[in-house]
């Protein structure tokens, strides 16, 4: 019987808003599938990172994308990369001089087991970390490829709700090809793409649910009907973080010069890495002395919400050349108990106060869901603490491939089954 594993991402979602009046096919698949309550983002809480852990089934201290935005050393000095730029990935193998991401992706290790195939909506630095280096098919409206980098010319839509549907179309056609990829998987970009210009819980926000709700039905159907030909499909559904509001937009880079940083920033011995509702901070040819007086002048900011520091972010499966600490935005509460977070941003004007974000460690950030449907799975509710890095050995455990050197645990129950 010919084994595949669909694989569906609401980018954003976080668990908190899966409701029966808005999603009740993924309400209803909660219950009937085997559920992760305790579900954990990885830090930072932003979606390329957390894709490039979906690919490798490794934290990004491991894999190595280690943010929304970046710091590598270029010339010398330390610079500020955004990951989300559609030639980001060769700008980083020129200056790594090799392998995009230290460690394989599932397109990598199931070259020879079938293949791999996404059709991703959000940014290209996100779609393309799935399989940076071109072992599979990556489906993205910047540029589409197949193996070995070959171009794929097709007309791909936007990143809003028709944008998802118009790629879910096209997952569902090549789903239904006789010998396509053992491995499919469709990343929309909603609810994502809609929290960042409209506010948790607006009109516009359960419509977003709603659609991708019915995408998830719709691609569940086509499975159902795959399986009835025989074949043995594991369906997954998942999402790499949620979303908190934004009341303040904090400029750090400002604030670094208007506290005496300055000269640091200028000559690239300190820099910033904006992730939303946290930052990172980067450090190389700084004294000790000077970076214990940024982290102390830092401890006395009001939306300063907890400092971790680089031995710290290691227990959570951050690091990095020249990184010095995080720090995770404070919360308050703000229009008639609304809570909301402080966000860092670096040079350009924040446009997103009172809309959704991401980031940093807060509670509904770090709370994104996982659902298991198979025939052969139980319903069931599990508590056990899993996160993003268990999905790929997950999947790989289900097709009989053998894996070693993954940060993640399976979650298929093989000895049960085989």
């Amino acid at each position: 019987m010919m084994k595949k594993v669909v694989y569906v991402h609401c980018d954003g979602l976080g668990r908190s808003w899966i409701k029966k009046s808005s999603m009740p096919f993924l309400w209803r698949l909660l219950i009937e599938g085997q559920y992760f309550s305790q579900y954990h983002a990885v830090y930072p809480s932003a979606t390329r990172p957390s894709a490039a852990t979906v690919a490798t089934g490794a934290f990004p201290g491991a894999h190595g994308l280690t943010g929304n935005r970046l710091v590598l050393q270029k010339e010398g000095a330390l610079e500020v990369f955004d990951v989300g730029d559609p030639n980001f990935f060769p700008q980083w193998r020129s200056l790594r001089s090799g392998t995009a991401l230290r460690l394989p992706t599932l397109a990598e290790r199931l070259k020879d087991f079938g293949g791999f195939r996404a059709f991703s909506n959000v940014s290209a630095g996100a779609a393309y970390a799935l399989d940076p280096d071109h072992f599979g098919y990556i489906h993205h409206r910047s540029g589409s490829f197949g193996p070995g980098g070959v171009p794929l010319t097709e007309p791909l839509k936007g990143d809003d709700i028709s944008g998802d549907w118009w790629m879910a179309r096209k997952f569902v056609d090549h789903l239904r090809k006789t010998g396509s990829e053992s491995v499919h998987f469709l990343w929309l970009a909603n609810p994502d793409k809609t929290l960042h210009t409209n506010p948790l819980g607006s009109v516009t926000h359960i419509e977003a649910l709603k659609s991708a709700d019915e995408i998830i039905r719709y691609v569940h159907a086509v499975v159902r009907d795959l399986r009835r030909q025989g074949m043995d499909i594991l369906f997954v559904t998942g999402s790499d973080h949620g979303h908190e509001s934004v009341g303040q937009g904090i400029n750090i880079n400002k604030w670094a010069e208007e506290a005496g940083f300055g000269p640091e920033l200028r000559s690239g011995a300190l820099a910033f890495a904006t992730q939303g509702l946290s930052f990172t901070i980067y450090a190389q040819n700084m004294s000790e002395a000077r970076q214990a007086q940024l982290l102390a002048h830092l401890e006395r900011q009001a939306w300063v919400g907890e400092i971790k520091t680089v031995e710290q972010l290691q227990d959570i499966g951050l690091r990095d050349d020249a990184l010095l600490a995080a720090v995770n935005m404070s919360g308050y509460v703000h229009d008639h108990g609304v809570q909301k977070r402080y966000a860092a941003f670096e040079n350009d004007a924040f446009e997103h106060i009172g809309f959704g974000q991401h980031g940093g460690w807060g509670d509904e950030e770090m709370a994104p869901y996982l659902v298991l449907e198979h025939p052969h799975l139980p319903s069931k509710n599990i508590d056990a603490k899993t996160t993003l890095t268990d999905i790929a050995p997950t999947i790989l455990d289900f097709l009989n491939v053998a894996y070693q050197g993954l940060d993640g645990k399976s979650r298929w129950p093989a000895s049960k089954f085989h």
